[in-house]
């Protein structure tokens, strides 16, 4: 059986929420008893650990900056190691991600390091990325107004009724063809802004085995 959280509140009735990040909250009246509310578990609970599944088979994209801890880096997987070192760096080697800080003690300061590290690589790859996919599919004549990155809450990425693109900086942490199906994917909606038939016509042309792309991004959280 599984943990839950109840959260009481002025509502009417009982509802019950089931995220990676927070685990099952179920949201009650002030006036719901705990029977009625271990019943209506109970009677959600097949839904419940179905997602809970899910989510189990989910890869957080986060971290906190602790030594020894695993980080994600271009698909691959990076053991931290924090070390004494008057000068900051960070530096890769042999699944190995080495961090120098002044104040290795500092879990926060590492995270803060890391994370700087993080954006200054996302915005020099992904930004060439972009300019490779741009002139691979030349004959396309993409023109996206412009290009951001940064990070995003909910999304790999988007495109504005200007041709506005913005990819999250997280992607920086994955392989290199689903950064590339991201792109491609906000570079259709240049041509189609719905995902409607012509959209995901235009998507299956350049990135044939798109679904599975899709498919593989839903399993990370971030």
């Amino acid at each position: 059986m599984f943990e839950y959280r109840i959260i009481r509140s002025s509502r009417r009735t009982l509802g019950i929420v089931v995220s990676p990040e927070k685990g099952v909250v179920v949201r009650a009246p002030y006036r719901a008893t705990v029977e009625e509310i271990r019943k209506f578990v109970e009677e959600k609970s097949e839904w419940i650990e179905r997602h809970l599944t899910i989510f189990g088979e989910m890869k957080s994209l986060s971290h906190t900056g602790k030594d020894g801890e695993h980080i994600m880096f271009r698909g691959r997987e990076y053991r931290v190691s924090v070390m004494q070192s008057d000068i900051i760096n960070v530096t890769l080697k042999d699944g190995i991600l080495e961090v120098g800080s002044p104040h290795p003690e500092k879990i926060s300061a590492t995270k803060a390091i890391i994370e700087l590290w993080y954006r200054h690589n996302a915005e020099v790859i992904l930004r060439n990325m972009f300019k490779d996919v741009l002139f691979r599919y030349s004959v396309q004549n993409f023109k996206p107004a412009q290009l951001t990155i940064r990070k995003m809450k909910g999304k790999w990425g988007s495109c504005t009724s200007k041709g506005r693109i913005t990819l999250n900086s997280e992607l920086i942490k994955l392989n290199d063809s689903l950064v590339e199906y991201v792109i491609i994917h906000e570079l259709c909606h240049l041509k189609h802004p719905n995902h409607g038939e012509g959209f995901y016509s235009l998507l299956g042309e350049l990135v044939p085995q798109w679904q599975e792309m899709r498919k593989q991004l839903k399993k990370y959280v971030f």
